[in-house]
């Protein structure tokens, strides 16, 4: 498995979110429990490195909870940014990750699904181990 997609399921194990993958357009199709973490596909940007190195990927995850009724959505905005400083923690203990670099964390300006929830979209580059043995022809 790669190890952006193992980090961010650990994660959201073992803080009880809800889990999903897929083109954003795609989170109002199922039924969701709160909280959500959603993770757009991977797009690999960069490669350096022949049999060993690194490779590059961009990637975004959303970020959606509904919160409590006395929550204010600014409350809610500022615990998910909190929250998605924690997965990128949990990216930078992969022993595969080299690096995790934030690009922006963006509130978004509406809710995204009919549940009416708030949600935030973090978007980052992370770099990651490879290695592919040489093999003999």
């Amino acid at each position: 498995m790669n190890p952006i997609i193992e980090s961010l399921n650990r994660y959201a194990a073992a803080n009880r979110w809800s889990v999903g993958g897929g083109p954003a357009r795609h989170l109002s199709a199922g039924q969701l429990e709160f909280p959500v973490l959603w993770h757009e596909p991977l797009a690999l940007t960069g490669k350096i490195g022949r049999n060993e190195g690194f490779l590059t990927y961009k990637m975004s995850f959303l970020l959606l909870d509904r919160g409590d009724e006395s929550e204010s959505p600014e409350n809610i905005r500022q615990r998910l940014e909190n929250q998605s400083l924690g997965i990128i923690r949990t990216l930078e203990n992969h022993a595969r990750v080299r690096d995790v670099r934030l690009i922006a964390c963006k509130p978004a300006e509406s809710s995204l699904t009919r549940y009416g929830e708030t949600a935030i979209t973090v978007s980052i580059e992370v770099d990651i181990f490879f290695h592919h043995p040489i093999t003999q022809a």
